[in-house]
């Protein structure tokens, strides 16, 4: 029975990876390029009024605190696939804990690094929008402290995880 259910969480988890990585992929181009468009459309209805009213930073971090949220909600998900792929490796014996982590290392790698362009494009579109609307950029710090303060907890959080392979 044992031998039998190993595979099985092995291809399940394997197919969630898979899967999910698709689904992440697609869904970080998606979240910004449906950031970009209702920036844009913003930008276009704006224009289209008779009157300049700029947006408060209340307001704009508001719609970003938004995207934010969204994009980390992806990037957790993913590492959290890319965790269970690594126990249910680890418990399947098929590799030492070591070559576990070099194998899921590159992977973490690469996902951090798209993490990384997702947040920056997304940040930069906030600057540029505070910029436009009369405020100061520094104001979009506090979301790259969040941003890497939670890159660190979720570090620390698979660190756990992995010593309690």
């Amino acid at each position: 029975m044992k031998r039998i259910i190993v595979p099985i969480v092995g291809l399940v988890t394997i197919g969630t990876l898979i899967g999910g990585n698709l689904y992440w992929k697609n869904n970080v181009n998606e979240t910004v390029q449906a950031a970009k468009q209702a920036l844009t459309e913003e930008e276009s209805n704006a224009s289209n009024q008779i009157s300049s009213e700029k947006k408060s930073v209340k307001q704009l971090k508001k719609e970003y605190s938004a995207l934010f949220e969204e994009l980390e909600a992806q990037e957790t998900s993913k590492i959290d696939q890319l965790m269970i792929a690594a126990k249910a490796d680890y418990v399947s014996k098929k590799d030492s804990k070591t070559e576990i982590i070099t194998k899921y290392q590159e992977t973490a790698q690469e996902l951090e690094k798209k993490a990384d362009q997702s947040f920056n494009a997304l940040y930069q579109q906030l600057q540029y929008d505070l910029e436009k609307n009369g405020h100061k950029v520094k104001e979009a710090q506090e979301f790259q402290r969040t941003y890497n303060e939670k890159k660190k907890e979720r570090y620390k959080r698979i660190l756990s995880q992995v010593k309690d392979f």
